[in-house]
């Protein structure tokens, strides 16, 4: 199969060039197919939105709060909640930082149970995916 460059050069070719017969053709203009890229996603960033830790753990206390009744023991809920918009962000901050335990303290949630624990971790971990941080002080009264 000829390309359409070929089929052009064959006839220009072809025919004796002279005055009488005109102007020589121009070759068609060669169209290259360029590589569709695909759609871009918009980036869905708001300009305040809270970091991943914090999605998650308002995600999670709504969850711990909408199921109050599944739990046979106390829940504390994080401490960063009570915080003031400034030590939040410094704590946030060193959370995110920090790769030891005791800094993400502030986000803990702290069970009286440890089944109390594992049905938390079960439906807000492992079905909803949520990235969240728990301990459990089981007290013998």
């Amino acid at each position: 199969m000829k390309t359409r460059r070929q089929a052009w050069l064959e006839k220009r070719n072809s025919r004796p060039l002279t005055r009488s017969q005109g102007p020589v053709d121009a070759p068609p203009p060669l169209r290259r197919k360029e590589p569709k890229e695909p759609p871009r996603k918009r980036a869905r960033r708001v300009k305040n939105e809270e970091p991943g830790l914090m999605r998650d753990l308002w995600a999670a206390l709504r969850w711990m709060r909408g199921n109050q009744g599944r739990f046979r023991g106390r829940v504390a809920e994080p401490s960063v909640l009570s915080m003031d918009e400034e030590e939040r962000q410094q704590a946030l901050k060193t959370a995110l930082e920090s790769d030891f335990p005791e800094d993400k303290e502030p986000f803990l949630f702290v069970f009286q149970l440890r089944d109390d624990m594992h049905a938390f971790l079960d439906a807000c971990a492992g079905q909803q995916g949520l990235r969240i941080c728990c301990m459990f002080t089981e007290t013998v009264c």
